[in-house]
């Protein structure tokens, strides 16, 4: 038998309180070291409890240590921004309160774009079969015959994206708009494979819909604002990605 000054009985009721603290713990961080230094409690217990030490449960604990070191990694990695890739990471500033990992998910599955000319991104009452993100530029919107600028950077399409509706309004973009785009298909297998993504994106979007709500002008202002454009003529071509 392996002795220590604790009795074995000291060591597991330590083990006990520290998972049962462990589980109550919402910090993922904190919760996983408290549960590594339960388990080391419970290796301490395994070897003295009995005449030789208990090597199946030992082995058994180790592995729940080593378990908790990847998810440690994983966290960390979910966190850190070294790994922001170049073509994106001046856009992450944008995009908060999204974590650096979740960002990284999210730009591997878009593109991002310059458009050569003026495209329309979305029509009015069709459905929408990507999601754009506008980041310079300015974006002209035509609904029920009245048009408005939309300056970037702003999301277009997140509504009918999140209704799984149609567009509601028109959009065209001029030559020369930088953006993101995603398809809406496989940004929705994405998401069933990996729930947190939609989390970040969710958050994401309600912040771009909360920004255009506060940048937003009461009905009155509007005819005032806008008494000057008129809606243009729809005669753009289809999208065109850079080279």
């Amino acid at each position: 038998m392996i002795t220590t000054e604790f009795s074995p009985d000291v060591w597991v009721a330590i083990a006990g309180a520290l998972y049962t603290i462990g589980y109550l713990i919402i910090n993922q961080v904190m919760l996983r070291l408290v549960m590594m230094v339960g388990s080391f409690c419970y290796i301490a217990y395994y070897a003295t409890v009995g005449d030789a030490p208990l090597w199946g449960a030992i082995y058994g604990s180790i592995l729940m240590i080593g378990t908790n070191i990847i998810g440690l990694c994983a966290l960390y990695l979910r966190n850190a921004n070294m790994f922001m890739p170049k073509s994106a990471e001046d856009l992450y500033s944008l995009f908060t309160p999204i974590r650096p990992g979740d960002f990284r998910s999210l730009m591997r599955l878009g593109q991002r774009q310059v458009l050569f000319k003026e495209t329309i991104i979305s029509r009015e009452g069709e459905p929408i079969e990507k999601l754009y993100f506008i980041i310079s530029g300015t974006a002209q919107v035509l609904k029920r015959q009245s048009a408005f600028p939309m300056p970037g950077p702003v999301f277009v399409g997140e509504v009918a994206y999140l209704l799984e509706a149609n567009s509601a309004a028109t959009t065209i973009v001029p030559a020369g708009t930088e953006m993101v785009v995603w398809d809406v298909a496989k940004l929705r297998r994405a998401i069933q494979r990996k729930p947190r993504l939609k989390l970040a994106l969710d958050a994401v979007i309600s912040k771009d819909l909360a920004m255009k709500v506060s940048y937003s002008v009461a009905p009155a202002d509007m005819g005032g604002m806008h008494a000057n454009l008129k809606a243009p003529t729809i005669t753009s071509a289809p999208l065109q990605q850079s080279a």
